[in-house]
């Protein structure tokens, strides 16, 4: 997957054995394509949350402005994490502005809590 953007990016790769998730450190996201503009509906994972925290999660295009924020309530469900560990899932609808590379990241986490995306109209 090539980003379509004036920056050179690198997406993050699906899991092999399950082509819609995405994972970057203790961030996951399971989706089955992002495209700008307009909501898509994606379940952002984390592993290693506690019971009823809630999850923040920002994004930027690279090589642009545009920022999102989204602040996302207690989970409601346990998700199995490869491995055989569980996350906690947090449902959403994020809407994208522009196509491009974007990187989404939790900004209270370690430097690896990220996944980027090649986000096309």
């Amino acid at each position: 997957m090539a980003c379509s953007a004036e920056v050179s990016c690198v997406p993050t790769t699906a899991q092999a054995d399950d082509p819609q998730l995405f994972i970057g450190g203790d961030l996951g996201a399971r989706i089955d394509r992002l495209t700008a503009p307009g909501p898509v509906k994606v379940v952002w994972l984390r592993r290693n949350a506690s019971a009823g925290e809630s999850l923040r999660v920002q994004g930027s295009r690279l090589g642009g402005t545009e920022r999102v924020q989204l602040t996302l309530p207690a989970a409601s469900a346990s998700v199995r994490w490869p491995g055989g560990e569980m996350a906690h899932g947090y449902p959403s609808n994020v809407s994208l502005p522009t196509r491009g590379c974007w990187r989404f990241a939790i900004p209270d986490g370690t430097p690896a809590d990220m996944i980027i995306f090649d986000v096309r109209e």
